[in-house]
């Protein structure tokens, strides 16, 4: 006998058919389409439409197909399909670094964005073939989230556009700051998943967690402490380089002569930040240009990107220079870019003529150690990242000291000036949020701008314009549960999850049904 008392609450979370679902009645191919369809709709969340509510419709509308329901190799294509035609547009961008030098490496284009879309597209398709293997939407929920944290790690990992990221703005994407991006992306497909479960037996039930998803991703979050009125004047430097033009020895001058005025101009900054590698010399060889750096400076602390030797191997670093251009302290960045800043199997791909986008030949970066702080004078511990490092959650606060300021320095040039810098930004606001700390963002032709510690931009210097963007430095906040521990709230939802499963599983067998 089916038990009554409850039941019609937990029968409606683990139904056993998918019933009058519509969906269920179309063909494969149809099927496969819709999935497509739905990630194409949540892709308008990403910039350059930046619409956060797309990301649960179309989210929502996958959900709708129960995939789960379709076993391991159907689901796994539908879990492909959605993601396909969820990174196909949102990574639009990647074909701008193939242009720079279009006849060496043009060709590659339409093959990195192939490649980049649909391999990533594999982690949500294994994600939902997961979950039909029980067909359980409850394990769709922690595979979701187990396929967006694998997506940061493996093959050295390279996470995103998730989401949730799209709220950066938004109230949802606060909850980072207690258990992170990817514990949040459980959260998001398990708030879904219960809507679509409960909508036959409980619809006001659904209504309202579906009323909940959409004020999240709709209420605009709060602005972080405002900073005091005596607080240090932080400034990021944006010369406006175009990528095919930063070497070209005719423009170098021009580009230099643009950050010493924004160095020099009033009011006097009490710390400078400048681009990625925007030092046109090696670091050991451009002693003369700090000096000048320094003076225009007032004496005030810069940090410069540059390029330094050391035995034999080439460093991407971020440089402190003090007054009369002395060198205090360098970060050498560690998360280099596969395939960009490094050629993982560099030999063999030499032979077919392949070499990274961002290295003289064959001869590309060596990684740095990270976690590395900087102490700034008048500013305190500064935690200097660059570039891509600011996609993954691990790389950031990850200090044996937790730091005042993140500083970083980026060259956005390689993204063209639609929805790349814009989604780069984000992941900036993200890592603010997470760790409830400011940020400083000298990027080389935009977005700079300056961040408080709830992620939202307090001022900017849009693309394609020179210049430089000033604000106070804002205060921060206390140490998030994220920054202290990390992964420890996505291992607890999981087991939580996990112990969800087993119990309704073994409900199933009194009445219920997963």
């Amino acid at each position: 006998m089916p038990i009554r008392v409850g039941s019609s609450v937990c029968a409606s979370m683990f139904p056993r058919t998918l019933g009058s679902n519509p969906l269920s009645q179309l063909s494969s191919r149809r099927l496969w389409l819709y999935a497509c369809l739905c990630g194409g709709i949540a892709a308008l969340a990403n910039p350059p439409f930046g619409v956060p509510l797309a990301a649960v419709i179309g989210a929502l509308g996958f959900m709708l197909a129960r995939p789960w329901r379709f076993g391991t190799k159907r689901g796994f294509w539908l879990g492909w399909g959605f993601g396909l035609g969820y990174f196909t547009p949102t990574f639009h961008w990647i074909i701008e670094p193939f242009l720079v030098d279009p006849l060496r490496h043009g060709w590659m284009a339409p093959f990195a964005i192939l490649f980049l879309s649909g391999g990533l597209a594999l982690f949500w398709g294994a994600a939902v073939s997961f979950a039909g293997w029980r067909r359980s939407g409850l394990l769709l929920v922690i595979a979701m989230g187990c396929a967006e944290l694998a997506r940061g790690y493996l093959f050295t990992g390279f996470p995103w556009a998730m989401l949730v990221t799209t709220s950066v703005d938004q109230m949802l994407y606060q909850a980072a700051a207690w258990i992170g991006p990817y514990a949040l992306t459980m959260v998001f497909w398990g708030v879904l998943w219960a809507a679509v479960a409960s909508w036959r037996s409980v619809p006001a039930v659904s209504l309202g967690l579906i009323g909940v998803m959409v004020a999240l991703v709709i209420v605009p979050a709060p602005k972080g402490p405002k900073a005091a009125s005596d607080a240090p004047l932080l400034r990021a430097v944006q010369p406006n380089a175009a990528q095919d033009q930063k070497w070209d020895p005719a423009m170098i001058p021009v580009f230099l002569s643009r950050m010493l005025e924004s160095t020099a101009a009033a009011p006097q900054a009490d710390f400078i930040l400048w681009p990625e590698i925007s030092v046109p010399y090696a670091l050991d060889e451009a002693g003369a240009l700090l000096s000048v750096v320094s003076e225009r400076a007032g004496g005030a602390p810069v940090m410069v990107g540059a390029q330094r030797f050391q035995a034999g191997k080439l460093y991407n670093v971020l440089a402190l220079v003090e007054p009369r251009g002395d060198v205090s302290d360098v970060y050498d960045k560690a998360h280099l870019v596969p395939f960009g800043e490094y050629m993982p199997l560099a030999e063999r791909f030499a032979a077919w003529g392949i070499f990274g986008l961002a290295t003289d030949g064959q001869f590309g970066f060596s990684a740095g150690t990270g976690g590395h702080v900087v102490d700034v004078p008048g500013i305190g511990l500064v935690q200097p990242i660059l570039c891509y490092e600011s996609v993954f959650p691990r790389n950031v606060g990850n200090t044996s000291e937790r730091p005042r300021l993140l500083a970083l320095s980026t060259n956005d040039a390689w993204f063209g000036e639609y929805g790349g810098p814009r989604q780069h930004l984000q992941q900036a606001q993200a890592r603010a949020i997470e760790q409830g700390l400011p940020v400083l963002r000298s990027a080389n032709t935009g977005i700079s701008s300056v961040i408080d510690a709830r992620g939202h931009v307090l001022a900017e210097l849009p693309l394609g314009v020179a210049g430089h963007v000033d604000h106070a430095l804002p205060p921060a906040l206390p140490p998030t549960l994220y920054s202290r521990w990390r992964e420890m709230g996505f291992a607890l939802i999981v087991a939580l999850l996990v112990f969800g499963h087993v119990f309704g599983r073994w409900k199933g067998r009194q009445g219920f049904s997963d």
